[in-house]
């Protein structure tokens, strides 16, 4: 675990100053043996830096077995391999619409000024049907006229037209499924048109629990929810009867999970005690990020089992997913690094060093508009397309520099 080397001090926004420091054995035991005031949940004196809080929690997440699922349940999660073919598809010649089966050869010169009289009835064929013996050519139904017992073909063909050749959609020894990719819709198609019914996938099992807020809002809840859902994790979605220590412990049912994601009550409100509740029971790693937003978001252990406490405010929470959860599950699921983009900015990010701060920017064609840094109000993270998260050490970046960044939706 990394050393405690330095220190930053700051203004807290009206809250007092607050210190920036590295996470360290020491000064982890010395936040664990300050006494709250009057028994309140307190956010420490000093703020562990984001990375090698970072650092230091993903070394507890490793991918997890994969697993077996039917194809219908596969779209949206994680691929890990699969087998190369071992036969082509088709397995044998196909036909590629309904028509009759023929012999390229024998429709030469064929024409409706010039037909060419078949020596035996052909054969139709619809679409997806093996070729008789000795056909190459799918030719449609207005190219052939009968008279009785007397057909003729008014069209030339060539070899391979309106078919699909033995192997010609899928090669033999094509691996299917790319390990750490996410399967979408034509790679359920092709799986089956291999004739697969299952897929193996890596799908951690993560538990949600919200923390009920005062008001009854869960909004936060079921947002990392379904975007956990949306990373490939299967997700079970829990809610503590109230506030307190035993009954978040009592809904905090680890058996089934390789991460748990608390929602709520890391602060240091009349009513928060998650972070109590986890040391009680476990181990706190952190708690109270160099992170804007997100500050009070926690890191802890309970029965081995790594967990992340988020801040129940939406924006707060959000900004825990992007920097700490979503890369977590990626990690647990063994996914390929996420897509990034590297574009000029349209005017300058201002950050407050020794915080690590959320940007949400806009993109305007090939340039990049930041709208909101830290403080990320809810009209701001519906007009933005993408996000960074701009490093401790960093005051921004100036108008005009390369900045890389993530999509926040899929069309951006």
């Amino acid at each position: 675990m990394p050393s405690l080397e330095s220190e930053i001090t700051g203004c807290n926004g009206g809250d007092g100053l607050y210190t920036i420091a590295a996470m360290s054995p020491s000064a982890q035991d010395r936040h664990d043996t300050e006494p709250s005031t009057a028994g309140r949940q307190d956010l420490p004196a000093v703020l562990t830096a984001l990375d090698p809080a970072r650092a230091m929690f993903f070394q507890l997440l490793s991918p997890v077995a994969p697993r077996s699922v039917p194809l219908e349940a596969a779209a949206g999660l994680v691929g890990a391999g699969s087998p190369p073919l071992a036969a082509g598809v088709p397995a044998s010649a196909r036909a590629a619409r309904d028509g009759w089966a023929m012999r390229a050869n024998d429709l030469a010169g064929a024409s409706s000024y010039s037909p060419v009289l078949l020596r035996k009835p052909p054969v139709w064929v619809d679409l997806g049907e093996p070729l008789p013996e000795g056909c190459d050519c799918v030719i449609d139904a207005q190219g052939v006229e009968s008279a009785g017992a007397m057909f003729q073909v008014l069209v030339e063909a060539f070899p391979g037209e309106n078919i699909r050749r033995a192997g010609e959609d899928l090669s033999a020894g094509t691996n299917l499924v790319r390990e750490g990719h996410e399967l979408d819709a034509l790679d359920i198609l092709a799986l089956r048109s291999a004739g697969a019914a299952e897929v193996a996938v890596r799908r951690p099992r993560v538990l949600v629990l919200d923390i009920p807020a005062v008001d009854g809002t869960r909004a936060s809840a079921d947002l990392i929810a379904q975007l956990a859902r949306a990373a490939g994790a299967q997700v079970t979605l829990a809610r503590a009867k109230d506030r307190t220590q035993p009954a978040l412990l009592a809904a905090l049912d680890t058996g089934q999970a390789e991460l748990v994601l608390t929602i709520g009550g890391t602060g240091n409100g009349r009513h928060d005690a998650a972070v109590q509740a986890l040391a009680s029971d476990g181990t706190t790693l952190a708690h109270g990020l160099a992170m804007h937003p997100g500050r009070s978001t926690a890191l802890a252990t309970i029965q081995g089992v790594p967990v992340i406490a988020l801040p129940a405010s939406p924006d707060h929470a959000l900004a825990a997913w992007w920097a700490l959860v979503e890369p977590g599950i990626d990690r647990l699921t063994a996914r390929a690094r996420r897509r990034e983009i590297t574009l000029a900015l349209g005017r300058k990010i201002a950050s407050q060093v020794g915080m690590a701060e959320v940007v949400l920017l806009e993109r305007c064609g090939d340039t990049l508009v930041p709208i909101a840094t830290g403080d990320l109000p809810l009209h701001r993270l519906v007009q933005a397309t993408h996000f960074c998260i701009v490093p401790a050490g960093s005051e921004g970046h100036a108008p005009g520099e390369s900045v890389t960044v993530r999509s926040i939706r899929p069309f951006a």
